[in-house]
């Protein structure tokens, strides 16, 4: 049987998890919200950014193998 200090422990672990997964999530929004936002009105950054990963997929579909 666990004492009522290791339930505690692992409530407050719980609890610190949750917060940490909060706050990264939070940070995850605001991050994404912001290139969101650059995407939808700036066009000079929508055309470079499109630019861009038009090369990486260009560039991982030029190094696979032929079927």
């Amino acid at each position: 049987m666990k004492s009522r200090d290791e339930n505690a422990d692992a409530y407050n672990r719980e609890l610190a998890l949750e917060k940490i997964l909060q706050e990264v999530m939070l940070k995850r929004r605001t991050e994404e919200m912001e290139l969101y936002k650059l995407f939808a009105t700036d066009d000079a950054f929508k055309t470079a950014w499109s630019q861009s990963i038009e090369q990486v997929l260009n560039k991982d579909l030029g190094s696979r193998p032929s079927a």
